[in-house]
């Protein structure tokens, strides 16, 4: 149902980045993950500077296990837009999975220092954390999502 919605939403206005980003985490989630990146590159051949499309499509590519194009595209989202933590730790994940950790870490605390209240970002440092062998740093982050989390649906 959402399909058409989103295909519709984006015929109307191609420039427009919010369906494109949409849909593409729809593919995602559903397993759909080549028409998930072609979404995210329609979207970018559309708007080649979006920030917040970059930024997605890093952290896509990322979770993909295509550390070196992820990180490419994610350094020219960070560079273009220092503003919105989501880039930084989007960034931060992928240095991380590049084997970049003391980077990543310093992206993630760039991140923090402008929200300290996204449980996404504690999330995924706690990850980098565990699979750094660091249990009591990624215990405490899981512990500070979570709250975070219970705390937004109370």
């Amino acid at each position: 149902m959402a399909y058409p919605l989103f295909k519709k939403a984006i015929e109307k206005d191609p420039k427009y980045m919010l369906p494109y980003v949409e849909l593409a985490r729809l593919y995602e989630t559903e397993g759909k993950n080549p028409e998930a990146e072609e979404t995210f590159k329609n979207a970018l051949n559309a708007e080649p500077e979006n920030v917040a499309v970059m930024s997605e499509f890093g952290y896509f590519l990322t979770k993909l296990g295509r550390i070196k194009e992820a990180v490419e595209i994610l350094d020219r989202a960070v560079k273009k837009n220092s503003y919105t933590p989501a880039y930084y730790y989007h960034h931060a994940y992928a240095l991380a999975k590049n084997g970049q950790i003391k980077d990543s870490l310093g992206a993630f605390e760039g991140a923090l220092s402008m929200n300290l209240y996204d449980s996404k970002l504690y999330s995924l440092r706690g990850e980098v954390y565990e699979n750094s062998g660091m249990l009591k740093e990624a215990a405490s982050d899981y512990k500070k999502a979570l709250e975070l989390i219970l705390k937004i649906k109370e």
